[in-house]
């Protein structure tokens, strides 16, 4: 069967065979060159994902050749590696991806001076906690102004205050 658009190889049955003084599987295609069939080695290679515990990708690579990176991108995530290399494939082979949950800071900060009030890491989509907002005479907390639930990014939160307001009535008491 074809399994390339272009038609450049197609599979044939795995097979025994000794590479550097050990029998393995391996899977054999031809490949055409110059309008000539050549029968060559081909391996698996598995990509795996180490946070989703699942295959990315799988590959198919003639001996000797490179292994197509797989597209690493994860939402909230900072890819680290690969823990072994996909070049000059001699045996399938199983490459695990590492990733790290991204971290961000949430600062709290008091509107009125400014001053920090609590600065909390916290991975990607989680929620920072806020503070006990500070007595500030003459004004009173109304709420924090800002993002501190579902964090995808650094972010600034203020205390916001209102002023206390009194009224004065002066009565004559003529």
């Amino acid at each position: 069967i074809y399994t390339k658009k272009d038609s450049t190889w197609k599979d044939i049955d795995f097979q025994n065979v000794k590479i550097n003084n050990e029998w393995k599987s391996v899977h054999f295609v031809y490949i055409k060159e110059n309008d000539t069939w050549k029968r060559a080695c081909k391996f698996v290679v598995e990509f795996w994902d180490s946070v989703e515990d699942e295959v990315l990708d799988t590959q198919y690579i003639v001996y000797g050749e490179d292994a197509t990176e797989p597209d690493t991108t994860k939402t909230g995530y900072d890819f680290l590696g690969w823990d072994k290399s996909f070049t000059e494939i001699e045996e399938d082979i199983v490459i695990t991806g590492d990733w790290k949950v991204k971290e961000f800071t949430v600062e709290f900060r008091s509107n009125l001076t400014n001053d920090l009030l609590k600065s909390e890491v916290v991975e990607y989509g989680n929620d920072a906690t806020p503070p006990d907002p500070p007595e500030e005479d003459g004004y009173t907390f109304e709420n924090w102004d800002g993002n501190y639930t579902d964090v995808k990014e650094n972010e600034t939160v203020y205390a916001k205050y209102s002023k206390i307001t009194y009224t004065v009535t002066f009565e004559d008491y003529d």
